[in-house]
């Protein structure tokens, strides 16, 4: 007896938020994860850079693939770790909007510790370099894997005071 397929992948329910909590929780886990990778890529000098991509969208890959392409190509490498502090959800739905965007937060991303090293193992200054950096991100579903989030946008906000 043939039986017509329900359920599949493309069709399920996405995540839904309950509550901030919920949301809050889901961005501040993916947002560490995204840090945790790029962190690596960095130490790394930037090779590898498609690690980024089991995180964050294609428009977000982009950019970081920029990011690390200069890094490779100066033969700069990190030591230190970029940490999140201050993670503050601004709105969250209860399913995608027309964007497939889940929520929206504000993070800071702490840099004091992050050191620059050029490839003679030099350490480069960075005299105007702020302790943290404030950034809008936008959380979405997965489009391969429902069950996951991703970072689908992540930009600065000059002048945050929220990151002082």
């Amino acid at each position: 007896m043939h039986r017509p397929r329900t359920g599949s992948a493309p069709s399920s329910p996405p995540p839904v938020f309950e509550n901030e909590e919920q949301a809050l929780a889901a961005v501040t886990e993916t947002y560490q994860q995204f840090l945790d990778i790029s962190n690596t890529i960095l130490h790394e000098g930037g090779i590898n850079p498609e690690r980024i991509e089991a995180v964050a969208s294609p428009d977000v890959v982009a950019i970081e693939y920029e990011a690390y392409s200069r890094m490779r190509d100066g033969g700069y490498s990190t030591r230190g770790d970029i940490g999140l502090s201050g993670v503050q959800v601004r709105e969250f739905y209860s399913s995608p909007d027309s964007l497939g965007v889940v929520a929206r937060a504000f993070a800071c991303e702490i840099i004091d510790s992050v050191e620059i090293f050029d490839a003679n193992g030099q350490p480069q200054p960075q005299p105007d370099r702020q302790p943290a950096v404030g950034f809008g991100i936008s959380l979405g579903v997965d489009p391969v894997n429902s069950d996951r989030f991703i970072i689908t946008s992540k930009d600065a906000e000059e002048g945050a005071s929220s990151c002082a």
